[in-house]
């Protein structure tokens, strides 16, 4: 005898007699790589594992230690994520680290689920961040920014194993030097440093990289679900943006708008706010409407579509009009334009010249119209604004197109200074953050020559210049909905594929540009026309099949799959969802009240100096508000306030909007704390600015005063001319005359304007003042226990569920039938048994309340007849064997559950227990054991004295295991056991034996090569895929004809894959109600039932 070690499961005995050799066993190797060791005995008890390896035991040892490591790490992000909910600094952290999570561990299993969810909360980032910052401040490095590169890694991952870089395109080839180029610009020196560089990879590299995930996991079916998604969420997209513009702005996008319009002018039109959506820029709100109308009107050419597309293209233009981005606008009817063209397979240049017609008749027709709609109306601005741009688009009063093509100079001229160009820092705001100068020139080619130079800019010409080539030539010769969506995005957000500020747009053309690009992926060969012609038809199958292997199933993204994974974990979700927002909860009433108190400072020049503003207006001119913003904060300003409070204590300075007031807000441990210390800062910078100004006052004054002397000296020489007579006399005297007044008259002004200036110093008077100085507010603003708790519910179950879903993809344990398929192609499902137990085992499994009555458990097992009926029309199955890969998974209980479902139909069966180390079916059956197998194999008996007939089953006889033997292998390896086996068969009608585990003995592989075929019983949620694969293995290197996997022990749910599978197997019963007040989980059977 030689054992088999297999870690986990024990030593595997294994006879070396003839009897062996000729079952083909000499020779047997596990895949884990572990020969057959020879060994004079054996055991099948558990003194077998005092014969580990060292080694192994080591790695048990390990293995042990990591999964309780595993098990307590859940626990404690829950412990840890639930105190960072309640501190405000922390709670963007507690916001990335579960949507990570879920990304992380649906991407193995469902990318395309990942995809899905990426477009779905990319465009309401925006929104989520303001939300934030209104409940816990601002900040100016959000992490929140990290979500769409963490996607975006884990995406790339799961791409890398699926060839992204096969059969290269010049597209293909043109975006990695673009990607490459990209990360060596980050060490660009001229940019900043490595972090501003770091930071314009995060808004230019990373929507690139949605090329490679277009390319090998978007299908066509998943594409479509895409365009779904963006078209279904630009309705509440639009809807938000009107609210925005006909009924105002929430609080949360008020103080945005307070700190970015500063910076982001084109926010402001006319003195109104143009609206930006849940997006974070008007243009991407714009951008984003413009893809979702393009996607509803080609929905709308389909008649089904037709009722409900044409009211949602109305608001949506509607929508795009107030949002006053006119370039979108033109985009957007171009690509209308070239879309019709494309459908109806026109040329491009006549697309293109019906798109720019459209645009004509477009704005002629709202210049018309605009102002009887909206002449007095609150949008009417926005309006006027979009019209007048339409309609004079060269008329730099009305239109910012000269502004925009001379961006685009400035960038191809600075390309031209700096053709290794001067990083990708240099083109995105985010670089301001770490100390980075901005260049951005507001398109594409100008940013790629800007950010990468010269190679940068030929790049992206390239592709730019292929994709739409292709993009038009695919939406020509298809007219599908993806190949004509595809054309038109590309046309809607042409030039703007790498703006920096298009965060949540920026993927989509990216994305379609790498499905276009995708090899054989939609059936019209573009990608293989490269191919020697020799080669094209010998590699398109090959191609074919790498592609269908390298792209994800659409159908893994289907809600239910994921529900059936969070529904077998549903308690510890919950358990992960409390423990949260018990932390959270307690963190927060653990905290200190915090108040907080805003003094506000108005910055206008005072009366005084606007009369010497009148004489002097290059001299002196009233402060601007945003370089003034900073110097609240800084050290002459800190130094006063350190001598006023003896601390320095941060605040949170910004303008309120465009005007002339600048917020000082503060926050303190009690009310009259937080007020202290707004208004020491208020009045420090206030008398900073006098000082400033008694200095600027001072400067001013000194050279009046020397203007003051120069006219009095003037007028004293003018006065001694005209005191002598002959000058007098002459023509010179009347202009002397003249000059002499008017410089008494000036001396006077001067003398005047000096005076002012004195006062001013006198009394210090600068051009700022305390408007509205902090007063005490008695409520604090954190901690707030109440959103505290329901913000850590909320993320106590995204992390729950992340976690769930995370350890989902580390079970390696079969508990769905598509666990089956997935840990070993070809081997199907046969049936699925509910789970069960003996009330009362000693009378026998017959007698069993759910074998007796119940209808589930008895169906379950009619249907296992019913697959092995139809794998029988093939062939003969007289004698089955039924086993399992480890011990206690129910192979004896399925045997004797099916032999009595047979014995009920007429058959006439016959149940061989061959589990000679440990039988059991004679308990379940409710017989002795006194003789039977090895009483017959040996001779003791004959096989008519040993079969027993079943009592209250006259169809029903079995063939009990007998005595324990010394030897079992070898005596199933014998001929006698053959002999028995056909003359069994030659009795009955069908014969069932129940056979020892796989994976603890050779006795399976043994009665499995002489029997018609093999039944592997699998435990639910117990067996685990490579267990399952390594007794397939075994089986199959004797030949052993394995019909199919029966799944023992389920407990689904009834939304579950399972439910519906057990409702296909199992017909309707009128016991149903009655089985339901019985059965132990009454949930396990589907309603279809």
């Amino acid at each position: 005898m030689f054992p088999v070690w297999l870690p986990g499961v024990g030593d595997l005995t294994m006879s070396s007699s003839c009897s062996a050799r000729r079952a083909g066993l000499t020779g047997l190797r596990l895949r884990c790589g572990h020969p057959v060791r020879s060994r004079p005995e054996c055991s099948n008890d558990d003194s077998a594992m005092s014969s580990m390896p060292s080694a192994t035991a080591s790695r048990l040892d390990h293995r042990y230690w990591m999964h309780t490591l595993a098990r307590g790490l859940p626990w404690l992000a829950a412990v840890v994520i639930g105190a960072g909910v309640a501190q405000p600094h922390y709670l963007r952290v507690a916001l990335l680290v579960p949507l990570v999570l879920i990304a992380l561990a649906l991407a193995q299993r469902a990318p395309g689920a990942v995809i899905v969810g990426a477009f779905l909360v990319l465009p309401m980032l925006g929104l989520i961040r303001r939300v934030v910052n209104g409940a816990s401040g601002s900040v100016s490095k959000d992490p929140l920014l990290l979500i769409l590169p963490a996607v975006v890694g884990v995406l790339l991952l799961v791409a890398s194993r699926h060839h992204p870089l096969s059969y290269p395109t010049q597209m293909t080839r043109a975006v990695l030097v673009l990607c490459a180029l990209s990360v060596a610009a980050a060490f660009n020196p001229l940019q900043g440093g490595l972090l501003v560089g770091l930071s314009g990879l995060l808004f230019l590299l990373v929507p690139v990289l949605w090329f490679w995930i277009g390319r090998t996991l978007v299908t066509d079916k998943l594409l479509k679900r895409l365009l779904c998604v963006v078209a279904g969420l630009g309705v509440p997209v639009a809807i938000y943006g009107l609210a925005q513009s006909l009924i105002g702005l929430p609080s949360f996008d008020k103080a945005y708008v307070a700190g970015a319009i500063s910076q982001y002018h084109a926010l402001d039109v006319g003195g109104t706010v143009r609206a930006f959506g849940p997006l974070t820029s008007a243009f991407e709100y714009a951008a984003y409407l413009g893809c979702a109308l393009l996607i509803w009107f080609l929905l709308a050419i389909h008649s089904r579509w037709r009722l409900v597309a044409l009211p949602v293209i109305a608001l949506l233009g509607y929508a795009l009009v107030l949002a006053s981005s006119r370039a979108i606008v033109v985009l957007t009817v171009v690509s209308l334009a070239l879309v019709i063209a494309a459908r109806r397979r026109a040329r491009l240049s006549l697309a293109i010249l019906a798109g720019l017609g459209l645009v004509t008749v477009l704005s002629l027709g709202l210049s018309q119209v605009s102002k009887a709609t909206h002449a007095g109306s609150s949008t009417g601005a926005l309006v006027q604004h979009q019209v007048a741009g339409l309609a004079n688009p060269f008329n730099p009063k009305d239109s910012t197109l000269g502004t925009h093509l001379g961006e685009i100079v400035n960038g191809l001229r600075l390309t031209a200074l700096n053709p290794i160009g001067r990083g990708p820092g240099a083109v995105n705001l985010g670089a301001v953050k770490y100390g980075g100068a901005v260049a951005a020139t507001e398109s594409d080619p100008s940013n790629a020559g800007v950010a990468l130079g010269v190679p940068g800019l030929v790049c992206y010409l390239i592709i730019a210049v292929v994709g739409a080539r292709s993009a038009y030539r695919r939406a020509r010769s298809r007219r599908d909905l993806c190949s004509l969506a595809t054309l038109g995005l590309l046309s809607v957000l042409a030039l703007q594929w790498l703006n920096g500020g298009q965060y949540a747009v920026a993927p989509i053309p990216w994305l379609v540009l790498g499905w276009l690009d995708a090899p054989t992926s939609h059936g019209d060969g573009t990608s293989l026309a490269r191919l020697p012609t020799s080669s094209t038809t010998q590699s398109n199958s090959t191609s074919r099949r790498r592609t269908d292997r390298g792209r994800v199933d659409p159908s893994e993204v289907v809600p239910s799959r994921l529900l059936e994974v969070l529904g077998r974990r549903r308690w510890f979700v919950a358990a992960v969802a409390i423990l949260t927002t018990g932390f959270a909860l307690g963190a927060s009433l653990s905290q200190s009240p915090v108040y907080t108190a805003t003094a506000q400072i108005l910055l206008a020049p005072t009366e005084s100096q606007t009369v010497v503003a009148a004489g002097l207006r290059r001299t002196i001119a009233p402060p601007d508000v945003s370089n003034q913003v900073p110097v609240v904060q800084s050290s002459p300003v800190q130094d006063e306030v350190r001598k006023r409070l003896g601390s320095v204590p941060p605040v949170l300075v910004s303008e309120v909007g465009s005007s002339q007031v600048i917020k000082v807000q503060a926050a303190g441990s009690t009310p009259a704390a937080a007020a202290s210390i707004a208004n020491a800062y208020a009045k420090a910078y206030v008398l900073y600015n006098q000082a400033a100004t008694s200095n600027q006052l001072t400067a001013i004054a000194d050279k009046v005063s020397r203007q003051v002397s120069v006219v009095q000296h003037r007028i004293v020489d003018l006065t001694a001319q005209l005191s002598d007579p002959a000058f007098v006399a002459s023509p010179a005297a009347g202009a002397a005359r003249a000059e002499q007044g008017n410089l008494i008259g000036q001396q006077l002004v001067l003398q005047q304007s000096l005076a002012s200036l004195q006062l001013d110093q006198v009394l210090s008077r600068g051009s700022a003042s305390v408007s509205a100085p902090a007063t005490a507010n008695p409520r604090a603003v954190s901690p707030d226990p109440a959103r505290s708790a329901i913000v850590g519910l909320g993320v106590g179950l995204l992390l729950g569920g992340g976690l769930a879903l995370l350890l989902g993809n580390l079970d390696r344990s079969v508990s769905l039938p598509d666990d089956v398929s997935r840990g070993r192609q070809g081997i199907s499902t046969l049936a699925a048994i509910p789970r069960f137990t003996l009330q009362e085992p000693e009378k026998g499994m017959l007698v069993h309340p759910e074998m007796a009555s119940g209808p589930t458990v008895r169906r379950a097992f009619q249907g296992l007849w019913e697959s092995l009926q139809v794998i029988g029309m093939d062939r003969p199955l007289g004698v089955i064997s039924i086993t399992s890969s480890l011990v206690n998974e129910g192979k004896t209980t399925t045997v004797a559950g099916l032999a009595a479902v047979l014995a009920e139909t007429g058959r006439r069966v016959a149940v061989i227990d061959c589990d000679l180390r440990r039988p059991r079916l004679h308990q379940r059956l409710g017989l002795a054991n006194t003789v039977g197998l090895t009483s017959v194999l040996v001779g003791d008996v004959s096989l008519s004295a040993a079969i027993q007939q079943v009592p209250g089953q006259a169809n029903l006889m079995l063939l009990a295991s007998g005595p324990v033997p010394p030897n079992p292998a070898e005596l199933l390896a014998g001929q006698r056991m053959s002999e028995v086996l056909i003359a069994m068969q030659r009795r009955v009608d069908v014969v069932l034996i129940d056979t020892p585990p796989v994976l603890s003995a050779t006795d399976a592989a043994l009665v499995s090569s002489q029997v018609d075929g093999t039944v592997l019983v699998v435990a639910a949620g117990r067996t685990t895929q490579p267990q399952m694969s390594h007794s397939i293995e075994l089986l199959a290197q004797v030949s052993a004809p394995l019909l199919g996997v029966v799944l023992n022990g389920l407990a689904p749910r009834p939304l579950s894959r399972i439910a519906g599978f057990l409702a296909r197997s199992v017909p309707k019963h009128p016991d149903l109600p009655r089985y339901r007040r019985r059965v132990r989980r009454p949930w396990l059977v589907s309603p279809r039932l």
